[in-house]
């Protein structure tokens, strides 16, 4: 990082104070101007550091303050992509690709796939010009973008890419994020009708140590539809305990979020009526699939 001269210092520093007043009080009429500048200013400095944590705070702001994922991208990435529009090293090659990602999620809130899906393709671009095998790649590129192409029907593509970031964060100690992978990966071969497939890698997620309680929840209730979709109506049965001992146990957690709570509860009990009614236990099937009724319309009010 080359330092700056005294002149632009001082103005680097008067546009850092002024872009944090204008997040302070949510002026979006000055947040253009002052981050741009300070852009400018980084990129001349070559402190990329800055430049990343500026463009990280103003990302949070419109999306999580504001929830403005369209003004995100239309602010953010004019603002920093033009300033840095040329990399001139792997480091600020990286950071563009960083800026896609950020992008691509902000197309998915809003339900933009085809727009999240090019930006995914030219992060991919970016990283590979580089050589970059960062773990943190398989949760924010492969995994959303493998979604994306199981959300179109392209389940080959989806499988292969979940495949690869299963496989890049089983090198890590992250098992809690390998198994949310699973998850997903056990989403596409159920599309795909490969249901001996999902059954077998959900099967690997559950065996992994130090899960969550939620994530622990999700196996299971994944575990049960895709024993419904083979099915095998005695294996959906078979994983009610477990099921709800894993409930009870994320009520008790610090990231217990009652909407979610719901939705998965409405969604197994759902799944356990159906294998109930199919093997003529209608009062039980009965029984659960008001509750799963229940489940969602509290899910719908939290």
């Amino acid at each position: 990082m080359k330092s700056l001269n005294p002149s632009d210092s001082i103005q680097l520093t008067y546009f850092s104070n002024r872009l944090d007043s204008a997040v302070k009080h949510s002026n979006k009429d000055s947040l253009f101007y002052f981050a741009y500048q300070k852009a400018l200013l980084c990129k001349q400095a070559n402190n990329l550091k800055e430049w990343m944590r500026t463009y990280n705070e103003l990302n949070k702001f419109y999306r999580d303050v504001e929830n403005e994922y369209d003004s995100a991208n239309m602010m953010l990435d004019s603002v920093f992509l033009l300033a840095w529009r040329q990399p001139r090293d792997t480091a600020e090659q990286n950071q563009q690709a960083h800026i896609y990602l950020s992008r691509a999620f902000n197309f998915k809130q809003l339900g933009q796939y085809t727009e999240a899906q090019k930006c995914y393709e030219t992060a991919n671009a970016l990283y590979l010009e580089t050589n970059t095998t960062y773990p943190r790649l398989a949760t924010t590129l492969y995994q959303p973008w493998a979604n994306i192409y199981t959300r179109y029907g392209d389940y080959e593509k989806a499988i292969n890419m979940l495949q690869k970031a299963a496989g890049m964060m089983h090198h890590t100690n992250d098992n809690d994020r390998e198994a949310k992978i699973l998850c997903d990966l056990s989403i596409a071969y159920n599309s795909n009708r490969e249901t001996e497939k999902a059954k077998k890698v959900l099967s690997e997620a559950l065996q992994l140590n130090n899960l969550k309680p939620k994530t622990e929840l999700v196996i299971l209730s994944g575990l049960a539809e895709t024993e419904l979709f083979a099915g095998n109506y005695a294996g959906v049965i078979s994983s009610q305990n477990p099921f709800e001992a894993a409930y009870k146990t994320w009520r008790v957690q610090n990231d217990f979020n009652e909407a979610e709570g719901n939705k998965y509860s409405s969604a197994f009990h759902q799944v356990l009526a159906i294998a109930q009614y199919k093997t003529g236990k209608y009062a039980a099937a009965e029984i659960n699939f008001n509750k799963a009724i229940d489940f969602a319309g509290h899910a719908y009010a939290s």
